[in-house]
Formats: C-alpha cells, structure tokens, sequence
C-alpha cells in the first residue's frame, strides 16, 4: 500500500492533465464517493445479538425465513438502519414450486437420487425457491435447498489428481516456462525477481496489457503465499509505470482463470493485467455506476454498506486491513469479492487463503478471478467514482464434467448456487486458522 500511495505522490505532476472527447464525459457521470470505510462498524457478536435476538439458525433456508424477519424487526435503531440499507442492496423473494406428478419409475429413481431421504423426496412437490435480485446490478441468483441436497456425482479420478497429470504432461513443451525463447516483452521488460516475472501479452484486449507469471512453478494450483503475493505486487508496480508513461490510461483491471475449463488458455499460471483510458471493464463499471446510483439515493458509499450488510449476516471474512466477503449475490457459484482502500499485502494473502479454501472444503480447483484497482493518478477523473481495490472469485463448477458450467440461464437469465454464502465464509475462515502459520 505504501508503495502505491507513493506512486500518487510521484504522480501530482500530471494533475493538470486533462481528458477530452468521451473520456471526460464518461466520467462527468460520477460524483466524489463519500471515503470506503474498510472496516465493519461491530463484530459478529454484536449484530447476533442486537439485530438477531441472539438467534441465529445454521441452515441457509431457515436464515432467509427466520432471521432476516427478526433482523426487520429490530429495535436496536442502528440495526433498522442497517437493514434499510440492505432492503436497497437486495430484494429477497420467497416462491414455491407446484406439485408433480411423477411416474413410478422416475419416481424410484428420485428416491434413489435422494438417498431414501422421506423429507426431501416430499418436497419435491413444494420446492422452496430463494430469489436474490440486485436492482443496483441486476444480478440475480436462486437457490434451491432441496437441489444443494442432491448427491455430487462421483468421479473415476481424483480431482487433484488430474491436476496434477495435466501439470506433468504440459510442462515440457510449455512457453511460459521458456519464457526467454517464447514469450514477447514489452519496454518494461520481463522485471525478473527470482518469484514471478513479467510477459507481455500477444494478442492483446487493450493497448497496454500485459501478463505475470510464476518463474519456476509451472503447477496451477500448488501455488505458495509468496508466489501468490510477488504475481500482484508485479501487477501493482507495472501499471503505476505504465501509467507515469501515459498518464490518460489511469484505470487498472486484472484476471486469472485457472485450468482450461475455467478458460485459461494455458495451464502455467498467469495473471492477466491491463489498463484503460476512459473506465473499467464490464462487471466493475457495472458495480461503480450502481455506487453512484447508490450515494445519489442515499448519500452513503456504495462499497462501505456492502461491507456493513454483509458483516451483520456473518459473511466477512477480516484480514489485515483486507476483507473477503462471502457473497449473497454475485455471478457464480462461492463468489467472494476481496477488497481493500489500496491493494496490499494482506489482500493478495487473503486471496490465497481463499483459493486454498476452494481446494480444501469445495474440492474445485477451476475458478476465475476479476479485479480493478483505485484509478491512479491525481486528476479530477481519479477522484470521480473511485472504487477500492476489489477482486472477485467464483468457482466453475467441476472440472471433469462434461458439462459447461454456464448456460443460457447464467449468461443471460439467473445463477443458481449449489453452495450457500455461510459455507464459504466458514471455509474461508477454516484456511486462515490451518495456513496463516
């Protein structure tokens, strides 16, 4: 963080800068955003006990029937409060399905895909269906208790297994690991520092784009802390060069996919990073335009009642001065959004402790990671709508199905999440206390 907050020291030369045509208009849209509060206001104990009446039910359904209502009705004034904000982060539906007529023979088989459980196999005929919309995104996502019920198919091959095969029989002819031979650069060089290196990135999405890699580690998921660490802090310090070279590209994005069915085009790890002149990319524009809306309605930050809301509901995970929240919404199953004011060394930690978690309690090693970083520089567009450091996570499913992980309905419609937010934060929470040694 130290660093970074020295690059805008650096960078007050260029605040006279100007941008013109669509860059200015673009950002004429944001007001200054009130200061992001990275901290949650109380500790876990307090909300149990002021918003919840010291109640609150381990099972995910019985937390959207029970809790939520108890929370409504608080009369703890901070908490009536708190839930008002949630009211206008999150509409929360209750639907149920009609009953089924099923024949004998798939009737038998539900049974069996059931386990013979009496209680599941009735509610088939009233599945209880938990819509989670977000009307400043317009994400949306569904869970079903009965369907997180189901058995997982089991697998001929253990999934770390086929990772590492895969590692083993890709890394002789891989390029990042000739990286001398077959991999291009750009002015600022590879920036070998015996961990991670530079790459530039060939078949560019963005002017300015590059790629940091692992040096001598070519295994996906058998990542250390300081690999993991030294990836971003190469990200970080590449784009404050980029940008005190040109000084209009000031909106740093990021994104990692891990193995080929979450998209990654090789198997070595490489984290991808870029900037842009005019905004962010997709998702986080998304996220920065509904916190404008946000502080328009409200006058409050958008990313500090994110927090807030979701440290009343258990979901925060603290370290350091970085956060990891167990996501209610989102666009993919176990999302986590990571944020910290500034990127920092706790962040990229907590980052790694939160893949680990995927590994150990989910067993899902294919996930892809988003992120954006505070715009640089001291300019009026830097000060406008600025975000805090955030990265976002989410699983893609089984890396041995057949089956793609998204569909029509993910890409256009609702996500539905086999996992429920609880069980990622209490996984998350479970790799702090076994790696932070």
């Amino acid at each position: 963080m130290l660093v970074y907050l020295f690059y805008h020291l650096v960078y007050q030369r260029t605040s006279l800068y100007h941008l013109h045509g669509n860059h200015q208009t673009i950002n004429d849209q944001y007001s200054v955003f009130p200061h992001f509060v990275s901290k949650p206001k109380h500790g876990w104990d307090w909300y149990l006990q002021e918003c919840f009446d010291n109640q609150f039910p381990d099972e995910m359904e019985a937390i959207f029937t029970n809790a939520l209502p108890t929370w409504s009705e608080s009369l703890n004034l901070e908490c009536a409060e708190l839930y008002q904000k949630f009211t206008a982060l999150y509409e929360v539906h209750h639907r149920y399905s009609q009953s089924l007529t099923l024949p004998e023979s798939f009737s038998r088989k539900i049974h069996r895909l059931l386990r013979g459980d009496q209680t599941l196999v009735d509610q088939v005929n009233k599945q209880h269906l938990i819509h989670v919309y977000e009307p400043l995104t317009s994400d949306h996502v569904v869970y079903n208790p009965l369907r997180a019920h189901r058995p997982l198919p089991t697998q001929a091959m253990d999934i770390f297994q086929w990772v590492d095969e895969l590692s083993a029989s890709t890394a002789q002819e891989c390029d990042f690991c000739r990286y001398n031979k077959m991999t291009a650069r750009d002015e600022f060089g590879w920036h070998d520092n015996g961990v991670t290196l530079r790459v530039s990135n060939t078949f560019k999405v963005e002017a300015w784009h590059s790629m940091m890699v692992t040096r001598d580690s070519h295994h996906p998921t058998n990542l250390t802390r300081r690999q993991v660490v030294s990836l971003f802090k190469q990200a970080t310090s590449w784009v404050q060069e980029v940008s005190l070279k040109n000084p209009h590209y000031i909106y740093p994005s990021l994104a990692w996919d891990t193995l080929p069915p979450a998209g990654a085009s090789q198997i070595h790890p490489h984290l991808h990073v870029f900037l842009s002149p005019d905004h962010y990319y997709g998702s986080f524009e998304g996220m920065r335009a509904a916190a404008q809306r946000f502080l328009l309605a409200t006058g409050d930050n958008y990313f500090s009642t994110l927090l807030d809301v979701h440290a009343a509901l258990g979901l925060v995970v603290e370290y350091g001065d970085a956060l990891a929240l167990a996501m209610l919404g989102g666009k993919g199953d176990l999302e986590v959004l990571l944020m910290s004011d500034y990127p920092s060394e706790d962040l990229y930690r907590l980052l790694h402790f939160t893949y680990l978690s995927y590994h150990d309690t989910f067993r899902q090693p294919c996930k892809s990671l988003a992120g954006a970083w505070p715009a640089l520089g001291t300019s009026q567009d830097m000060s406008r709508g600025r975000i805090p450091a955030l990265l976002r996570l989410v699983s893609r499913g089984d890396c041995l199905s057949p089956k793609a992980d998204v569909s029509s309905f993910e890409l256009f419609h609702v996500v539905y999440r086999p996992h429920d937010p609880w069980q990622v934060a209490t996984a998350i929470r479970s790799a702090i206390k076994k790696y932070d040694v």
